[in-house]
């Protein structure tokens, strides 16, 4: 969807929102687990990608800035419907229960308006409905409104959904896709070194050089995972330097549930990549990469990526892209 220009307050709403989603999920795949009910990996996947959204709204609304950009995938400002429509039902729930005073009643209300119109905003076919039981035994008056709301805007009024959603012929484009959008990193330094790798990369790609490639690669998600894990250091248990980490086991602590079992060994490769720029190295240990072993680190990349909230879930290189004849050392 089109890039979102929001108020920084309405980027908070959104993050609370998601956290709020995020505590649900994990109490009701808890609750399966303890009836020894086993969860689906739909469910686990869901759970990932709510995750997602929230490093994503997190790393948002840690910029310094009045006014926050949100470039969210359709599939992620359909979660983040998901998450408002939620946190619209969780306040119907409180302010149906205990007393409140009358100045956090005033501010859930226009929470709960905020949250209802810009679900409303970004709603788009189809809606994603999460499997979670409602907060309440009859669906409060505010909760009814919304989802007609909601109907409304996406079975009804094609025009107006068009509004918010990307062009579809995006995604049929044969060209290389870039990995991920620069502007979601939020240190400017990484930033901008994103940026000339990106643009470095698809030359390699074009030329076929895949030794410089797999460096580059590995530049690449050195700096989206810098610009995650910085900010979060006491949650990862990262002292020292950014220099002196085993990024490599960060990114896979930072995938959570999104690890596959191929991806520690990529982890340990991709990061690895850097001897290939030391000849002293490669005449003791030599490293040969080829058109398999790039497509294999490009989609770990594209995944590991995605699961940090940069990157789109699709795979980034269309099938066919790379002659299967070459081969680089």
């Amino acid at each position: 969807m089109p890039e979102l220009q929001v108020k920084k307050t309405d980027a908070v709403g959104f993050l609370e929102a998601a956290k709020l989603t995020l505590e649900h999920l994990a109490a009701h795949r808890l609750g399966l687990s303890q009836s020894s009910v086993d969860s689906s990996k739909e469910l686990a996947r869901l759970y990932g990608n709510v995750r997602r959204v929230r490093d994503y709204m997190q790393r948002c609304v840690s910029a310094y800035q009045d006014v926050v950009s949100l470039d969210l995938t359709d599939d992620d400002a359909g979660l983040l419907v998901a998450c408002c429509r939620r946190s619209v039902e969780a306040i119907e729930n409180r302010l149906a229960g205990t007393a409140l005073s009358p100045d956090e009643n005033q501010w859930l209300v226009k929470n709960r308006a905020l949250l209802s119109d810009w679900a409303v905003a970004m709603a788009a076919r189809p809606l994603v409905d999460l499997p979670l039981r409602s907060l309440m035994k009859v669906l409060p008056e505010a909760v009814r409104a919304l989802s007609a709301r909601l109907a409304e805007k996406v079975y009804d009024d094609v025009n107006q959904r068009q509004q918010f959603r990307a062009p579809q012929q995006v995604k049929q484009q044969p060209a290389l896709r870039p990995l991920l959008a620069p502007n979601r990193l939020k240190d400017p330094r990484l930033r901008s070194l994103v940026v000339i790798d990106l643009s470095s990369l698809a030359r390699c790609v074009r030329d076929s050089d895949y030794r410089l490639s797999t460096v580059l690669l590995a530049s690449i998600m050195e700096s989206a995972i810098l610009d995650h894990a910085i900010p979060r250091r006491a949650e990862f248990g990262l002292t020292g330097t950014p220099d002196t980490w085993k990024l490599h086991e960060v990114v896979l602590q930072s995938m959570g549930e999104g690890v596959e079992p191929k991806d520690r060994s990529l982890a340990f490769h991709l990061f690895a990549s850097r001897n290939l720029l030391h000849p002293a190295r490669q005449m003791v240990t030599p490293a040969v990469i080829t058109v398999a072993s790039f497509e294999s680190l490009h989609e770990f990349v594209s995944r590991a990526l995605h699961e940090l909230g940069f990157g789109a879930p699709a795979r980034s290189l269309p099938s066919g892209f790379i002659s299967k004849g070459d081969m680089l050392l």
